[in-house]
């Protein structure tokens, strides 16, 4: 009987399956098989809630079964409960070492936490275990990307690519992996394979966004842009490709507008500020512009990278005077600044 509901459950009639679960349950309170099925189905059917207190039930039915714990670490990674959800994929682990999916889960944990040794770790012995499934290869390949291996990233999202086309998060993370090689042709293409599997993938349309910046496509980026401004972790990032679209275009009444938006929501953004201050120079008010980063080295007076801007934006000004003055600031706060000393030495 429950082997027959199982079927109607694999063969995608969920409202047919889920009333007979119940009805099993209903009859059989012990079965945690039954318990455990219903779970999954209630993920299906996105009732997270209910389906992890059923995962819990059927873990506290049989604890010794793995892919009980499997189950519910799966829900609370989906609701960002890392803590819980680590404990039960550790708890998989115990119960049989050889389980794939549970390494690729703390390693996406680890990602998602900052901890990317820890995620390193948990993939590599994913690999290790022959898996060549596409989420771990784009799982190990994000650790390398995050540790700033560019190129041996590429090598292992590509691959996931190759292994399953489809993978909407494999096809995003190469499209990133291209941006940090600035090879942004090659991104727009994955970014866009990505959104074609999964339309409401909103990271890979700000990097596509991105991408046709670089690509000097204001129109398609902004177009992009527009689709997720209204995201609230994402609304800078799409506010500042709108505001350099317009720039692009020569709109500069819009891109200073749209520059401004972003510092008031966060004035130490330094994309926002290097793009307002020579906006504002662009329109004749150079000292409004300078004032910019001045206001942000009061904030910020060792941001080494933002001193390297003044100094180019100087440059851009034909004053040697501001670049001068920005390249010897820079070497107050770090005498190897190698950048600052090479810049500094062509000025004279």
């Amino acid at each position: 009987m429950l082997e027959e509901i199982i079927e109607l459950h694999h063969r995608g009639k969920l409202a047919e399956a889920e009333p007979r679960y119940r009805a099993w349950i209903g009859d059989h309170p012990q079965d945690a098989e039954a318990v455990h099925m219903l779970a999954i189905l209630r993920r299906q059917r996105r009732d997270l809630d209910d389906a992890t207190k059923l995962a819990r039930r059927a873990i506290e039915l049989a604890p010794d079964r793995a892919t009980y714990y499997m189950t519910l670490g799966a829900l609370e990674l989906e609701q960002r409960q890392y803590h819980a959800a680590r404990a039960d994929f550790e708890a998989a682990l115990r119960l049989n070492p050889n389980l794939v999916n549970a390494y690729a889960a703390l390693g996406q944990i680890g990602l998602a936490q900052g901890d990317i040794e820890q995620a390193g770790r948990q993939y590599r012995l994913a690999l290790k275990l022959g898996d060549q499934r596409a989420e771990v290869l784009a799982g190990y390949g994000n650790v390398l990307l995050a540790k700033g291996d560019v190129d041996t990233a590429l090598k292992y999202l590509t691959r996931a690519v190759e292994i399953e086309p489809m993978d909407a998060a494999a096809q995003a993370s190469l499209g990133r992996a291209y941006l940090a090689r600035n090879v942004p042709a090659f991104a727009a293409q994955a970014l866009e394979n990505a959104l074609k599997a999964r339309p409401d993938l909103h990271g890979a349309r700000i990097l596509l966004a991105e991408a046709l910046l670089m690509l000097r496509d204001p129109v398609r980026a902004a177009a992009e842009a527009q689709q997720v401004k209204d995201i609230r972790e994402l609304r800078s990032r799409a506010l500042l490709v709108l505001g350099d679209a317009a720039r692009m275009a020569g709109r500069l009444d819009d891109a200073a507008n749209a520059y401004r938006i972003v510092l008031e929501a966060e004035p130490a953004n330094r994309a926002a500020v290097v793009a307002l201050a020579r906006t504002e120079i662009a329109q004749g008010q150079a000292e409004a512009g300078l004032a910019r980063f001045d206001a942000y080295f009061a904030m910020n007076p060792g941001d080494r990278e933002m001193r390297h801007a003044l100094a180019q934006t100087g440059a851009d000004m034909g004053r040697s005077d501001i670049t001068r003055k920005a390249y010897e600031a820079a070497l107050d706060f770090d005498a190897e600044d190698a950048t600052a000393h090479q810049g500094h030495a062509l000025l004279d």
